[in-house]
């Protein structure tokens, strides 16, 4: 039988930043701004090593698997150069995974 899920982009903002982060604060404002750019979170690591994280870490955003190759409709981690980028990346996982996103609900920094 197939669930219907859904979650706010707000949530989805903060899951975001708890794999990164490993703080998962809700109740507090947002670490990043979405135009941050991804070597003031990601210092020195690869693009690689952040889709790994997210693949190890997959348990904080609903088992939602982030792509690392972009195709058509569906961005990735390889093309990401900031956290809005990263965002959006996520938002696309879990609409691709069935779940409805609702959007915009996200209060940045």
């Amino acid at each position: 039988m197939f669930v219907h899920r859904t979650i706010d982009g707000n949530e989805i903002y903060y899951r975001t930043e708890w794999v990164i982060t490993d703080n998962y604060a809700p109740d507090k404002p947002h670490v990043y701004a979405p135009d941050t750019p991804l070597s003031a979170f990601w210092h020195n690591l690869t693009l690689e090593e952040l889709w790994a994280r997210f693949r190890s870490r997959r348990d904080r955003i609903d088992d939602v698997l982030v792509p690392y190759d972009t195709t058509p409709g569906h961005p990735g981690i390889s093309d990401v150069t900031s956290f809005r980028q990263l965002y959006n990346c996520v938002v696309v996982a879990y609409e691709s995974a069935g779940w409805t996103v609702n959007l915009p609900h996200v209060v940045v920094p």
